[in-house]
């Protein structure tokens, strides 16, 4: 197998949201396997503890035990529910390691157990999931009209609900996410059969997505008819990746966050200072905005493509270079000073940073709300000839009026007009100049590029809660 996780070096991650390495089918080989997943760069497994009865759920739970980066669920599949006793699980939930219930749920596709049986264990493990104030990892097979249902009586989201191995319709599986939930998937999506699964992967928010194996089912191409296994989840994220217009590693990254974030398990995760998505460094210079924008999505989260950029503090010059050199060389095109704030609020450090890049024949990028020069008092453009190959400028609106209702500052109506003035003079000065917007219902997209023609740029409209 190519190894994708080779390609990027020591920042790689990436979790399997749900396995089954109880099961027999590792008998022969389990640490080989459990060994792979973690030289390979997958992080943390979360192991599944049901469909094996109740020795199946000791089995997975002394194989968490026994690696560190392995946790593990409990409960009661649907297949289980006629022949396993619910108190039977109870005590296990004393245990650190077990960090959700489930797989729990309703298959009346294989009808393995009766129907109502089904039922009650389900709703008697959403209401043990309620009480320990832990996940449910959902599995759902031609009764997701029953599960939601039972899911509204019960409603258990803000303790967190996975779907695993979802296959229905994008308006379920956005009706899952409005109401909080989490939506995973496995190998399967490789498939040549499943163009209507990809192509739910690209509506799925950054914030709700996970990658899963389902191992020892479900491998991915090109292993599909052979066992699976956690190192395989690397295939899924190459290809959920490349459906997303994202890379292995950003999706990888994306899935292994949000896994740690579900089951809540104790990662710590640092903020960035220099972060890489697709071919593109990032410079997280500041925090500081000069706007107050009605859909910021710092509103939501500081977490953008599974990267935490809330800064304890503002970085030197030194640290941020440190950091660039760390990356090899090859495997970017460009830095951006962007940040989750305004970069150009730090002007100096911007133009020390640029001026150290340049002279590596490095390419720069600043993305900006172009108000550097109300906020400095002076028109800062010619600072940045020679340094700044690329500017980006959020606009956001055709009108001062629009501007300031959805981009409120303390400059009002006024900033609309100084951003214009800023886009002029950036065209003086730097070569590549490019509004933006992000695609509200109010922002019309043949406005806005009109209003660029006008000045004489380029114009690219930015997807709503699409960040990075």
């Amino acid at each position: 197998m190519r190894q994708l996780w080779m390609l990027f070096g020591y920042r790689m991650k990436i979790a399997d949201s749900h396995a089954h390495l109880n099961f027999p089918d590792y008998e022969g080989d389990r640490e080989e396997v459990i060994k792979r997943a973690r030289e390979g760069k997958v992080l943390l497994i979360i192991n599944i503890g049901s469909g094996e009865g109740i020795e199946g759920i000791k089995n997975s739970l002394e194989i968490a035990r026994s690696h560190n980066f392995i946790y593990t669920t409990i409960g009661i599949h649907p297949h289980e529910a006629g022949i396993m006793d619910f108190k039977e699980l109870l005590p296990f939930f004393s245990e650190e390691k077990v960090v959700g219930v489930g797989e729990c749920g309703l298959d009346f596709y294989k009808n393995y157990s009766p129907r109502e049986k089904q039922i009650d264990v389900f709703k008697r493990q959403i209401d043990l999931a309620m009480d320990k104030k832990l996940p449910l990892v959902i599995h759902s097979r031609n009764a997701m009209d029953e599960i939601l249902k039972i899911m509204e009586e019960k409603d258990p989201w803000k303790n967190g609900v996975l779907f695993h191995c979802f296959s229905g319709d994008e308006s379920l599986a956005m009706d899952i996410v409005k109401r909080g939930g989490f939506i995973s998937f496995a190998g399967n999506i490789t498939y040549r059969d499943n163009e209507a699964v990809r192509s739910l992967i690209r509506r799925i928010p950054d914030e709700r997505i996970l990658l899963e194996t389902d191992c020892p089912f479900l491998s991915p191409v090109p292993y599909r008819g052979k066992r699976n296994e956690p190192l395989y989840i690397w295939m899924t994220a190459d290809f959920a990746g490349k459906v997303r217009g994202i890379t292995a590693e950003d999706m990888g990254r994306i899935s292994f966050v949000n896994t740690v974030r579900f089951f809540r398990i104790p990662y710590e995760i640092e903020p960035s200072i220099v972060y890489k998505i697709r071919r593109s460094l990032y410079i997280n210079l500041t925090n500081e905005c000069t706007l107050s924008c009605t859909f910021c999505g710092k509103r939501r989260s500081y977490f953008v493509k599974g990267h935490y950029l809330k800064l304890e503090r503002e970085p030197s010059v030194d640290e941020v270079l440190s950091e660039i050199n760390s990356y090899k060389r090859e495997t970017f095109d460009e830095v951006v000073f962007c940040g989750y704030g305004e970069p150009l609020l730090r002007l100096d450090k911007v133009k020390e940073i640029a001026k150290a890049l340049k002279s590596t024949g490095i390419k720069t990028r600043i993305d900006t709300d172009g108000l550097a020069n109300l906020v400095h008092k002076r028109n800062i453009v010619p600072e940045l000839s020679g340094l700044i190959d690329s500017i980006s400028i959020s606009l956001n609106a055709p009108d001062e009026e629009t501007y300031a209702k959805i981009c409120p500052s303390p400059y009002g109506k006024e900033a609309w007009k100084h951003v214009c003035e800023f886009v002029r003079e950036c065209k003086k000065y730097i070569s590549e100049v490019v509004i933006t917007a992000v695609s509200l219902p109010s922002i019309s997209s043949e406005d806005m590029e009109k209003l660029a023609e006008s000045l004489g740029v380029k114009f690219r409209m930015r997807e709503f809660n699409e960040i990075g």
